[in-house]
């Protein structure tokens, strides 16, 4: 089971964003992998949407999208990040916006990483960023860092 299927269920407990080094850290109580709790970092942020943020916040699917997802064409990637840029679907003729198209460019050259996290209930996060990786907490003399998929 990867450190992404171990987020299934799980249950965002706890969220900080640090504007002076823009950084996301969300914390995550999983049912799955032990029962550890794992830290999402996102480093180098770029752009970040938390939308319905409530008491329980209950993970459905993560996704990153890896280099070869970011096509300037409708699918999965390119939808998640024009909403992310414009909160609103995707069209055909949002495909030939400049910022958006930049923007493409920089997760399929690897610049930029992209993350979404669809609920069960409660937040649902997009996040674009320079790194973003799961890392398991409260292990006291280890470190058990994974990149995300993408970056394999």
């Amino acid at each position: 089971m990867s450190e992404v299927d171990n987020l299934i269920e799980a249950t965002m407990t706890g969220v900080h964003f640090d504007r002076e080094k823009m950084e996301l850290r969300i914390e995550v109580s999983c049912v799955w992998g032990e029962g550890k709790k794992r830290m999402i970092l996102s480093s180098g942020i770029d752009n970040l949407l938390i939308d319905d943020f409530r008491a329980y916040n209950i993970i459905d699917h993560l996704t990153f999208f890896a280099a070869q997802d970011a096509v300037l064409e409708i699918n999965e990637c390119s939808s998640a990040l024009f909403y992310l840029m414009q909160k609103r679907e995707l069209t055909q003729n949002d495909l030939q916006w400049p910022a958006f198209v930049e923007k493409l460019a920089t997760i399929r050259t690897g610049k930029l990483q992209l993350m979404e996290i669809e609920p069960v209930s409660g937040a649902s996060v997009l996040v674009l960023a320079e790194q973003i990786k799961i890392e398991v907490i409260g292990t006291p003399g280890t470190d058990e860092t994974s990149p995300h998929p993408a970056a394999k």
